[in-house]
């Protein structure tokens, strides 16, 4: 049996490719193997898209049969809001209280055939409520936005996918 050390630092900017590159070695790993997974937080800036690829990476090699051993060094209160811990099988007990995301943020989410369309509606009043785009373009979004995920589902032969999904008002930005 493999066994693989990773690790990952998110307490420092981390572009997409880069954990792409350090996660990548996991697709090649057989039932049994063990991955022991190092993962840095703190409370700087983490985009829940990046905690997502690798919560995705860590229900990937779970759901294949290989062993995950996974060390939290720090913590985030943000990764919590989002549901990472919960993701990936690590206690947090979380100081805060939660408010309503609704139309701010969508936390880390898996999504199947049953779960898609209220997920889209999720999605969509994000868009509606801090996109600024006009209502032609928004359609447009809306429907751009529900192929792909449907086509996970259709096209990928998995039984789901994932989402996150978080406005930032000081940036303008949806991601």
């Amino acid at each position: 049996m493999a066994e693989l050390n990773l690790s990952i630092n998110f307490t420092q900017p981390i572009i997409h490719q880069e954990l792409i590159r350090i996660l990548s070695p996991v697709y090649y790993l057989s039932p049994g193997d063990t991955v022991n997974l190092t993962i840095a937080l703190s409370n700087n800036m983490v985009h829940s898209d990046s905690l997502l690829i690798a919560a995705s990476a860590v229900n990937y090699m779970r759901g294949n049969g290989i062993n995950v051993q996974i060390t939290v060094y720090g913590q985030s209160t943000y990764a919590s809001r989002i549901n990472f811990y919960a993701l990936i099988g690590v206690p947090f007990l979380a100081g805060f209280i939660l408010r309503n995301s609704t139309g701010r943020f969508i936390e880390l989410k898996s999504f199947d055939r049953d779960t898609l369309y209220p997920l889209q509606d999720e999605l969509n009043m994000i868009l509606y409520q801090n996109g600024g785009i006009n209502k032609e373009v928004l359609q447009l979004l809306f429907y751009c936005l529900g192929e792909i995920m449907d086509n996970i589902i259709v096209h990928s032969g998995l039984n789901g996918g994932w989402v996150s999904a978080q406005y930032y008002p000081n940036k303008q930005e949806i991601r």
